[in-house]
């Protein structure tokens, strides 16, 4: 199953602890400790960090989802990721921001 298919159930991406959060939440901090990881604090851009550029593109691959469950999910996966990582403070996300 991707994230692309329209069966997917929609209580995958719902607003708390789900499935796909686990399992998200299983590979960041599987990936946190490797050596040649990314440094999701740096910047992609000016003024656009790697970790916005991963939430991004995550919210793409889930177009198909509607706009809320979209910000639901990457709202409780955003910390998930930065705790893994050990970035500190809020980074905001702009989940309708083009890359």
């Amino acid at each position: 199953m991707t994230l692309q298919e329209p069966g997917l159930d929609a209580a995958l991406l719902g607003p708390g602890p789900t499935p796909m959060l686990a399992e998200l939440e299983a590979l960041a901090q599987r990936y946190a400790d490797e050596r040649t990881r990314a440094e999701l604090g740096q910047a992609w851009r000016p003024g656009l960090s790697k970790l916005h550029k991963l939430m991004a593109s995550l919210e793409a691959w889930l177009g198909y989802c509607p706009a809320k469950q979209r910000r639901q999910f990457l709202q409780s996966l955003q910390p998930v990721v930065q705790a893994a990582w050990g970035l500190q403070g809020p980074v905001q996300v702009s989940c309708t921001q083009s890359i």
